[in-house]
């Protein structure tokens, strides 16, 4: 990952998607804290969840905090991808990216003073964890 930033920031910009030079264990590392920062926002998006349908409050840093890891994972994960086309991350990506897009509908709702349809909370969810199975078949 290292090497992916040095390369980026020595080409001025903040992602280029001209194939690097990889070695085993940095495209692994790459893949595995991808999946981290997944897990990582998974695990505030059930506590999400159980806030919403308790209708208890969550901090903003919780839903925030979600927000920015899956993005960052969503990121990492397609950087991966047009760097290391071999890998077939193609399925794990179109559905991150469609639970990001009910993701983002849900949180300007939300900013809007708006509730979004607990359905959608839940395909969300599920769209997302599908994602992250086909993600982690992959490592396995």
């Amino acid at each position: 990952m290292t090497v992916l930033l040095t390369h980026c920031l020595l080409q001025k910009n903040f992602v280029t998607f001209s194939p690097l030079l990889y070695s085993v264990d940095e495209k692994d590392t790459m893949l595995y804290v991808t999946i981290a920062l997944f897990a990582l926002a998974a695990i505030l998006g059930i506590l999400i969840l159980k806030n919403w349908l308790t209708q208890a409050t969550t901090s903003r840093t919780v839903v925030y905090a979600h927000g920015v890891f899956a993005a960052l994972g969503l990121v990492l994960l397609i950087v991966l991808s047009l760097n290391n086309p071999g890998l077939g991350l193609t399925t794990s990506i179109i559905l991150f990216v469609i639970a990001a897009v009910a993701g983002f509908y849900m949180f300007f709702r939300d900013l809007q003073g708006k509730f979004s349809p607990t359905a959608l909370a839940i395909v969300h969810g599920l769209v997302a964890v599908a994602g992250f199975v086909f993600l982690l078949l992959k490592v396995l």
